[in-house]
């Protein structure tokens, strides 16, 4: 068995690409303009797997949705243990972010430098080795 092995405890095998999308938090300025009822609720959430976009109702289904109350945890729990995990194992492994300006891709990949709970998918990835042991 692979000392690095699947978190949920399955073998190591192919792997499909997935698809996630994380959505931040809205900032101070788009949380006024909401409160003034200027903005509102952009996105609706109805599954762990779709999204919804106001006000066209344009629907997207991926495998994950990250709803912005997620976590950085969950980030790296859902979406680069797998791949660190592989990585360790001697498989390629990518983690692709993209989006505009201020949509938190860099917020996402390193998270902010003051606490543990807020650093990203590549600080945690450093740490993921010694969590491992």
């Amino acid at each position: 068995m692979d000392f690095w092995a699947d978190p949920f405890g399955q073998k190591s095998q192919a792997r499909k690409i997935k698809v996630f999308a994380r959505f931040r938090p809205m900032n101070l300025m788009e949380q006024e303009l909401s409160d003034n009822k200027f903005g509102g609720k952009a996105c609706i959430f109805p599954t762990i797997d779709t999204v919804v976009i106001k006000p066209e109702n344009h629907i997207f289904t991926m495998d994950l949705v990250l709803k912005p109350e997620s976590s950085q945890a969950e980030v790296f729990e859902y979406v680069g243990r797998q791949t660190v995990a592989d990585v360790l194992n001697g498989y390629n492994g990518t983690i692709f972010t993209y989006g505009q300006t201020g949509s938190g891709k860099t917020y996402t990949l390193v998270g902010e430098i003051k606490s543990f709970d807020t650093k990203g998918i590549v600080i945690r990835a450093m740490y993921f080795p010694c969590f491992r042991l």
